[in-house]
């Protein structure tokens, strides 16, 4: 199995705020290819020569199967052209899976 986690931006460059819809749209196609997906609030800071930025995130996480990991990574792209993103944060990593 594979444990990925990605992060979607609560707002975009501009500093408006995407709709619910859209935020919707994107856990309903993850978790259709995935099965599940958790999702929490996150903070992120970053600098840029002398500027400092405050991101609001969505951050996610989710187990798959390897090719489903490749389509929730084409998923990721299809919203990071469509949230006109420069880049989505995403991780993977190949784990054992115990429910207990």
């Amino acid at each position: 199995m594979i444990k990925t986690s990605f992060i979607i931006p609560k707002f975009d460059n501009n500093g408006k705020r995407y709709s619910t819809a859209i935020i919707s749209k994107i856990e309903s196609e993850v978790t259709e290819i995935a099965g599940g997906l958790t999702k929490t609030n996150a903070i992120g800071f970053w600098q840029d020569k002398n500027r400092r930025y405050i991101d609001r995130n969505n951050y996610y996480f989710t187990t798959c199967k390897a090719n489903q990991y490749k389509a929730i990574c084409q998923v990721l792209i299809k919203w990071k052209l469509i949230l006109k993103q420069e880049s989505i944060y995403s991780d993977a990593q190949k784990i054992k899976v115990n429910f207990l």
